[in-house]
């Protein structure tokens, strides 16, 4: 087996074949979460990093933004939910959309757009 500075490439998987999106919801492995406030902050920086690395490591540039218990991931081009997936301390990855809204109605109606567009392609939009 051949062995890159890269941990993606000269692996079999086709990233493009991804879902993607150029906004991502990264959720922190589940151990995470329990960790003391100092150590989970710690440990989340290291995520953050090792995200970024990952990024740099394929070319992509993205703002990656943490939040208390997630992270955000955002590119001026769609990024590969699967590259950010293989981090190590990664839970889940999901492709999400920003969308305005002033009701209930208008998320329902979203959800649908979302849900049709899923069953259209046969696959679900998270890695």
């Amino acid at each position: 087996m051949e062995t890159n500075a890269s941990p993606l490439r000269g692996t079999a998987i086709d990233l493009r074949a991804s879902p993607s999106s150029r906004l991502l919801l990264v959720r922190y492995g589940g151990d995470l979460t329990t960790k003391a406030r100092q150590t989970r902050q710690r440990f989340a920086a290291r995520l953050t990093h090792n995200i970024r690395d990952a990024l740099s490591a394929e070319q992509l540039s993205a703002q990656v933004r943490r939040s208390h218990d997630r992270i955000y991931v955002e590119g001026d081009e769609p990024i590969p939910a699967r590259l950010l997936a293989r981090v190590f301390g990664v839970q889940s990855v999901s492709c999400v959309e920003r969308r305005p809204w002033a009701s209930l109605d208008e998320i329902v109606a979203a959800g649908g757009k979302v849900r049709q567009r899923i069953e259209h392609h046969g696959a679900a939009l998270v890695a």
